[in-house]
C-alpha cells in the first residue's frame, strides 16, 4: 500500500479459508489496490485495467 502498487491476490475458493477470510475477500472487491480473484485470468484483467489508468 505504500507504494501503491495494485496487488491480485488469486484464491480459487475463498471459503476454503473460512467466513471471516471470505469476508475479506468480499470487502476488497472494491479496493482500489488490493484484490482477491479466482483465477490468473481474473488477476491480469484486473491489473491490466489498472495500468490502463
Amino acid at each position: 500500500m505504500n507504494f501503491r502498487l495494485p496487488v491480485a491476490v488469486v484464491i480459487a475458493d475463498f471459503s476454503a479459508h473460512g467466513e471471516k477470510f471470505t469476508e475479506l475477500a468480499f470487502e476488497h472487491s472494491r479496493h482500489a489496490g488490493v484484490r482477491f480473484v479466482h483465477s490468473d485470468a481474473d488477476a491480469l484483467r484486473w491489473l491490466y485495467e489498472k495500468a490502463a489508468q
